[in-house]
C-alpha cells in the first residue's frame, strides 16, 4: 500500500496489481488534487466521461471511499481508430483524520472533475499556529 500523506488527509493506492503495459485499463486512478484552507479540506479528483449517477462517495469509520461505475455505452455505428482513454471503473481511498467533520462531508460535480469538501471541525478551525522557540 501507498501512502501520501497529509496532516489531515491521507490518500491510499494499492499497487499490488498494477500492469504497466495495461495500466489505464487495469487500475484506472483519476488525477487527485488535495487543497487545504481555514474551514476545510477540498479533494478535486479528474473524472472524465462519466456522469454524477454513475459516482459513489461514502465513509466507512475514518475511511472516504470514492467509486466510479461508468454505464456500458456501446455505439455500433462507430469504428474505433485509436482510443487514448475510455470511462473506466476505479475505487480511490482516503483516510481521514479525526479532527475533520465526516459528517458535513459535501461534494459538487461539474465539467468531469467531483470536488469534495471535508471541514475541519470547529476547534481545529480556530486554533492559530504555534511558535516554538528554540533555546
Amino acid at each position: 500500500m501507498i501512502r501520501f500523506y497529509s496532516p489531515a488527509v491521507r490518500h491510499e493506492w494499492d499497487h499490488r496489481n498494477w500492469n504497466l503495459q495495461n495500466a489505464n485499463l487495469i487500475n484506472y486512478q483519476p488525477q487527485t488534487n488535495i487543497f487545504e484552507n481555514n474551514e476545510s479540506f477540498l479533494v478535486d479528483m479528474v473524472i472524465p466521461g462519466l456522469s454524477k449517477e454513475e459516482i459513489n462517495i461514502s465513509v466507512e469509520q475514518n475511511k472516504l471511499i470514492v467509486t466510479g461505475n461508468p454505464a456500458e455505452k456501446k455505439n455500433d455505428d462507430l469504428k474505433v481508430i485509436s482510443q487514448a482513454f475510455a470511462p473506466s471503473p476505479f475505487e480511490k481511498r482516503f483516510t481521514v483524520s479525526d479532527k475533520l467533520n465526516t459528517e458535513l462531508i459535501s461534494a459538487s460535480f461539474s465539467n468531469g472533475i467531483l470536488r469534495i469538501s471535508i471541514p475541519k471541525k470547529e476547534e481545529e478551525k480556530s486554533r492559530e499556529p504555534k511558535t516554538i522557540v528554540i533555546e
